[in-house]
């Protein structure tokens, strides 16, 4: 998978591209799907547990066009990537991690203004925002560090910041 930025801060766009390897190093386009948001990266994960690595991606809108948000696409039974949906608001690199502990994987991402969005996997490819939460700084990763046996997430501010949210569902 990669994902290009084809946009700029006027009208977004971007392209997410589905890509094949050879096994000699070089790769063959596939598919590319395209969205109306600047991608500022992406993240792969099982969202509906059918075995295939769905991808999530999330960006920014243009000043006349496009839109701010995470955009995920369920990879279908033949390998492909399906229809992306999205989910408006966030606009930072997503992290994953099992959140609220039931198994499923969880998202996290930078909401709208000092805020972090959490989604919760409803098991079946969708996530819908749970809670944003007042926070410092865009998600970086999510990892359990206090031993709980919950992800915590680690963020990042502006240059010289940075915080640790401490998961309580441990």
């Amino acid at each position: 998978m990669s994902i290009v930025r084809t946009g700029n801060e006027n009208f977004s766009s971007g392209d997410i591209h589905l890509q094949e390897g050879s096994g000699d190093g070089t790769f063959t386009l596939v598919q590319e799907r395209e969205v109306d948001t600047n991608l500022r990266g992406g993240t792969l994960a099982d969202l509906n547990d059918d075995g295939r690595l769905d991808v999530i991606t999330a960006g920014t809108g243009g000043s006349n066009g496009g839109r701010p948000g995470m955009w995920v696409l369920l990879t279908t039974t033949n390998g492909q990537l399906g229809t992306p949906t999205l989910y408006e608001g966030p606009i930072g690199p997503v992290v994953v991690g099992d959140v609220d502990v039931d198994g499923d994987p969880d998202l996290a991402t930078q909401g709208k203004i000092a805020k972090i969005a959490f989604y919760l996997n409803a098991g079946d490819g969708t996530v819908p925002v749970i809670d944003d939460i007042l926070a410092a700084g865009t998600p970086g990763a999510m990892a359990d560090l206090n031993g709980d046996g919950a992800p915590d997430v680690l963020a990042g501010g502006p240059p010289g910041e940075f915080a640790v949210h401490l998961n309580a569902r441990g």
